[in-house]
């Protein structure tokens, strides 16, 4: 039972992670320069210094999702015991022996 939480911890960490990833990357340094860029054109005030910026901002996007996503699962690496594949027998030896053990008795 320990095995199945471990995994289960290490599971939902991986999950967080991604979800944080997608967060950061996509939404925080890709969407948000290109409307600050869009909204500064629009309202022509836009600078070099505003353009600039954003553009490293868009280009570190994937380095800096990944970077987070990468310690995410670092530390889930240190709960992990056998990996999804391992949850999954482990869940059904339990309700093997659970239904066993009723027949026995």
């Amino acid at each position: 039972m320990k095995d199945i939480l471990r995994t289960l911890i290490a599971l939902l960490i991986s999950f967080v992670g991604t979800l944080l990833t997608f967060y950061v990357s996509l939404y925080v340094l890709l969407y948000l320069p290109v409307k600050d860029i869009y909204d500064c054109y629009m309202q022509d005030i836009l600078t070099l210094r505003i353009l600039f910026i954003d553009a490293v901002k868009i280009f570190l996007s994937a380095t800096v999702g990944g970077a987070v996503w990468v310690v995410f699962d670092i530390v889930a690496g240190f709960f992990k015991v056998g990996g999804f594949p391992y949850l999954l027998f482990e869940l059904r030896d339990m309700i093997w022996n659970k239904d066993s053990e009723s027949v026995e008795k």
